[in-house]
């Protein structure tokens, strides 16, 4: 377990770096807005998460799944589409098919038990980040 805690740790410090807007989930997961982090690092959110994930693999011997999208709901959804080590996108085309109004009011796959924040909006590019190791 410790080990587990101290690679958790030493992702959040990376994800820190990438972006000061990290809500931690839990140990090994987070979301992540990069809104306006293109001309911090030079390059689209994609490619910085994608160097994220390489450097985390490098560095720390963990790999990493990524959901990238424009809130964090969608981010989640992607984020657990390709796992382990996955790197999926949700764009605005594919946004319609998971967040169609039903006739309760909520959001597919959103319903009471989803905490307002991570619910659909158009705002931003987040990013959800789950890390997965084998240390004991």
């Amino acid at each position: 377990m410790a080990k587990y805690v101290k690679a958790g740790r030493e992702v959040r410090k990376a994800m820190f770096a990438l972006t000061p807007l990290v809500e931690p989930l839990s140990i090994d997961e987070a979301f992540l807005d990069l809104t306006g982090t293109q001309r911090l690092h030079g390059m689209s959110a994609a490619k910085a998460l994608a160097r994220f994930a390489a450097q985390i693999e490098r560095d720390i011997g963990i790999t990493v799944s990524i959901g990238l999208s424009a809130n964090k709901f969608l981010a989640k959804i992607a984020s657990d589409m390709d796992k382990p080590r996955g790197f999926a996108v949700l764009g605005q085309s594919e946004r319609s098919s998971f967040s169609r109004p039903s006739r309760s009011g909520s959001s597919t796959g959103s319903g009471r038990s989803v905490p307002p924040s991570c619910r659909p909006t158009a705002t931003g590019l987040s990013a959800t980040c789950n890390a997965r190791t084998n240390a004991t």
